[in-house]
């Protein structure tokens, strides 16, 4: 079960790239007025989508990887199952994120980094252990 814990930086660090992304391209399409109320849903779908094929990309070249180090296939499905569905989940997150912000009247610039690294550094390695769990017992 040691080796599980390897792979808990590049999910956290992987998920937080792509929620940070997100949530970049959200705060800069609010400010100039290209993601409107009307757009949200479309915005919310197309990074969704993005999110969803980035997750599987990176997951299966992660899972290739943890397979390759420790010659065990149900290492490199968890690690390939949680990256997809991590990174998926950042996506969502930073496009929603900004707007929740923008909405309760927080300045989604300043506020929605922060939230956005601890949110998705806590629910990758939530994923990641529960998807290990759930393979491995």
């Amino acid at each position: 079960f040691a080796v599980i814990s390897c792979f808990i930086p590049i999910m956290m660090a992987t998920g937080g790239n792509v929620g940070l992304q997100c949530s970049t391209l959200m705060v800069r399409g609010l400010a100039t007025g290209e993601v409107g109320p009307g757009r949200v849903m479309r915005t919310l779908f197309v990074e969704s989508r993005v999110g969803f094929t980035i997750g599987l990309i990176c997951g299966l070249l992660a899972g290739i990887a943890a397979h390759a180090f420790n010659s065990d296939l149900a290492l490199g499905a968890i690690v390939t199952v949680s990256m997809w569905v991590g990174v998926s989940v950042a996506a969502t997150a930073g496009t929603l994120l900004p707007i929740v912000c923008m909405r309760v009247g927080v300045d989604p610039a300043i506020s929605a980094g922060p939230f956005i690294t601890a949110l998705n550094d806590l629910t990758a390695t939530f994923i990641y252990l529960s998807i290990a769990q759930a393979i491995l017992t």
